[in-house]
């Protein structure tokens, strides 16, 4: 599968943003150690921009940068046979760049994205969608191993499944499909809700650490936990 295939799955910037939103409100919820969390978002990530992020404690890792001029997918399979760590100097695997817009290079070059005394860039698969775009664009290489496939598994699903499947994976626990599709509409927080998905949260705490990923939260319940 060529990466232009993954990259044909990816849902509309506007959606995936909303999915990558609620999947890291989520494991908020599931887990009350910051460590322990696979996904993330920042909505400041700069003065123009979001990310939402991926890291799963072995090296593997992703991020998806919205801005006003597009938007940007970037993955890292540190075991991918298209990891620079594996390449002459260093390099960005041959093809995965082709056609990138000079608009959005500072999300491929940005120090945030390389490992200290590593290759330029930690980068295995790429997409991006200017904002006049109206599809999905990636360079002309094949995803050999399949790993693009894997990294985006939970957004590539696009349905609240996606999520499930990984909480039963990764947390070990089956979660009530209506309330973790609560939160892909991202109907606002409340006890109600967080319990359903998790029955012995500190609500508190949970509600402290949804308000810095821009999560809503229900009015009512943030007066009531307030001091």
């Amino acid at each position: 599968m060529s990466a232009l295939d993954v990259a044909a799955k990816l849902k509309p910037p506007e959606v995936l943003e909303r999915m990558s939103l609620a999947i890291a409100a989520l494991d908020v919820v599931m887990s009350s150690d910051r460590s322990m969390r696979y996904f993330n978002f920042d909505p400041t990530w700069s003065a123009s921009e979001r990310m939402a992020s991926m890291r799963d404690g072995s090296g593997n890792s992703y991020a998806i940068i919205f801005g006003p001029l597009g938007c940007v997918v970037r993955g890292f399979d540190h075991e991918s046979t298209l990891s620079p760590w594996g390449l002459a100097n260093g390099s960005i695997a041959e093809g995965l760049l082709d056609g990138f817009p000079d608009q959005l290079r500072s999300v491929i070059d940005d120090p945030e994205f390389r490992t200290p005394g590593g290759p330029t860039t930690d980068l295995t698969f790429c997409a991006w969608r200017l904002a006049d775009d109206n599809d999905w664009a990636a360079g002309s290489i094949e995803d050999v191993d399949g790993s693009a496939e894997w990294l985006f598994e939970v957004l590539l699903d696009g349905t609240p499944d996606g999520y499930l499947r990984f909480a039963a994976d990764y947390y070990e626990q089956q979660l009530p499909r209506d309330s973790v599709a609560a939160f892909y509409n991202l109907n606002p927080a409340d006890s109600a809700l967080i319990l359903a998905i998790a029955p012995d949260s500190d609500i508190v705490a949970v509600l402290a650490d949804l308000h810095p990923l821009g999560y809503p939260v229900c009015a009512c319940q943030a007066e009531a936990d307030q001091p």
